[in-house]
């Protein structure tokens, strides 16, 4: 090992001393070796490679991103040379700031969030589940594996974490060749804040939001275009860098929102009237115990019966999300279903609960209902038992997620009209901007977008052009599909082309591309020694207007 450090190392710093952008040298990625762990080896490996790089640049702090938190046990003293502990993922912050109190320290690796441009999917996912579909919904919700975490717990821990220089996100852009998680149909990662030819998802405006704070940020999602849903529930976020929006759909306030620490939720449930089917008696295990806030008291029936049941009257037709059942032993020992119904009579099925399954003595249901009374039936024979049933208006009140609301301002269930979702944007009181999004009609125009139209005729200088689809009203069509043909006359030719789809497996170098969610990227190159107009025209097919621009090459 220390024989390949000395032949990769020095050419590696050599390549990049002199670029501005380059803050500290890294000597490893994501080390689990056992080697480090090793107390000779490991150091004798570490202080190898430090003078390696200090031989060749002695300017910059050398540090290695770590994920392995046996490397800090007191014994091993292979990370003791380091100018700077770089540490991927929370699991070893604390640890490494207490095995090097002297030391700066950065996160090396955060995120994970996964998500699709463009994509949504309702309801929402419970948890932190993917879903099943091979593409990932874009509310920012989901994390790849089980050690990332959302952008707002990261933004957290930075804020407490005041010992601490910086985070890495992985990652900026989508990965190809990545493919996680869903490794068997993608062509790259769902992890970028960007897809992977640089078209910024709806999680670059929530980063934007809170690393830019006194940059103007207003930004909707999802899209409006909900075809077939009419009447139904859409959550709706606004990422900004104010503290508090208000959200209109054609032109009707839907309230007033503010950034707040860690929203609590309120158990719809609290203190209602309960009943059931019979109770323990000698005890203090009555139904209404089961909506007393404390977990451990509850409800147990009079003996062992098939059918028994419990029951909560909410006093009013409610909305409800999620129903979160304690039980009294651990969740596979009982089968259940929960009920739903408006007048004590029609009960509907909101959740069933087959015995084996879960581990703890804690279930979530998401049942997404409207309902006045809730109950659980225990069709099985034996004792029934419960310590606490809480009912929520929200999917999000699991701790984990509860810290969105310091960062996104949500709308949980905003009834789809087909129309217009406009956000004022405050703060500290003050009006700071709007933005607005519109239900699209059919795709009606192509507009190209370049970076920039002026290109070195060295044939290294590149255009970047955004490619749109737009209909009669110039609203982004977001679920326009259509292939779209590019013609290139001048000194210039196509040097890629994508749409950012992790699913799509066209050809990264052709004339042609279809959209994702309304828009691709064509990257055009120039040609060495070749000055003159660069024409890119780019067509979609019949009913639908071409688009043209030129560019610049001297």
């Amino acid at each position: 090992l220390p024989d390949f450090m000395t032949r990769t190392v020095p050419p590696m710093v050599r390549q990049a001393r002199n670029a501005p952008s380059v803050i500290a040298w890294s000597i490893g990625q994501d080390v689990v070796s056992p080697l480090l762990t090793t107390p000779d080896k490991g150091k004798s490996i570490i202080n190898h490679t430090l003078a390696l790089v200090r031989t060749t640049d002695a300017s910059r702090p050398v540090t290695i991103a770590c994920s392995d938190p046996k490397v800090l046990s007191p014994d091993v003293a292979s990370l003791d040379g380091l100018d700077l502990q770089t540490w991927n993922y929370a699991g070893s912050y604390d640890l490494a700031r207490k095995r090097f109190p002297n030391t700066p320290l950065l996160y090396g690796e955060t995120g994970l969030t996964v998500s699709t441009r463009g994509y949504y999917a309702v309801p929402l996912p419970a948890g932190r589940a993917l879903g099943t579909a091979p593409q990932v919904s874009a509310y920012d919700r989901c994390i790849g594996e089980k050690w990332g975490d959302i952008p707002d717990v990261d933004f957290l821990r930075m804020a407490s974490d005041r010992y601490c220089a910086g985070q890495f996100v992985r990652s900026g852009f989508d990965e190809l060749g990545a493919r996680s998680p869903f490794s068997k149909a993608a062509i790259s990662s769902y992890c970028g804040i960007m897809d992977y030819v640089g078209l910024p998802k709806d999680r670059y405006w929530l980063y934007r939001s809170v690393w830019a704070p006194d940059t103007v940020t207003i930004h909707i999602l999802p899209h409006w275009n909900w075809p077939g849903q009419e009447g139904k529930p859409i959550p709706v976020n606004i990422y900004t860098n104010g503290d508090e929006a208000e959200l209109f759909l054609n032109g009707k306030s839907l309230g007033r929102r503010t950034k707040v620490a860690g929203e609590p939720p309120r158990n719809l449930a609290l203190g209602k009237p309960a009943t059931a089917s019979s109770t323990l008696m000698g005890e203090d295990r009555s139904a209404h115990r089961v909506c007393d806030g404390d977990a451990e008291s509850g409800w147990l029936s009079a003996s062992p019966q098939a059918g028994a049941w419990w029951q909560v009257d909410l006093g009013a037709v409610q909305t409800l999300k999620l129903c979160r059942v304690r039980m009294l032993l651990p969740a596979y020992r009982y089968a259940y279903t929960v009920q739903a119904s408006d007048d004590g009579v029609a009960w509907r099925t909101a959740a069933v609960k087959p015995k084996g399954e879960g581990t703890t003595t804690v279930i979530d249901h998401n049942i997404d209902i409207r309902a006045r009374y809730l109950r659980l039936t225990f069709p099985e024979y034996g004792m029934a038992s419960l310590t606490e049933v809480e009912l929520y208006d929200r999917a999000d009140v699991a701790d984990y997620y509860a810290v969105m609301r310091r960062y996104r301002l949500i709308w949980d269930d905003v009834p789809y009209q087909p129309g217009e979702l406009k956000a004022v944007a405050y703060a500290r009181g003050k009006q700071i901007g709007t933005a607005t999004v519109r239900t699209a009609g059919a795709p009606a125009r192509l507009i190209l977008i370049p970076d920039h139209d002026k290109l070195a005729a060295d044939g290294l200088d590149l255009s970047h052009i955004t490619v749109e689809m737009l209909d009669a009203q110039d609203n982004l069509c977001p679920l326009a599909d259509n292939m779209i043909n590019f013609t290139v006359t001048g000194p210039g030719e196509i040097a890629g082309i994508g749409n950012g789809d992790p699913l799509c497996v066209d050809p990264f170098q052709d004339d042609k591309h279809p959209l994702f969610h309304g828009q691709a990227v064509l990257i055009i190159s120039s040609r060495a020694a070749q000055a003159g107009t660069v024409t890119i025209r780019a067509e979609a097919g019949a009913g639908i207007t071409g688009a043209e621009i030129t560019l610049q090459c001297k």
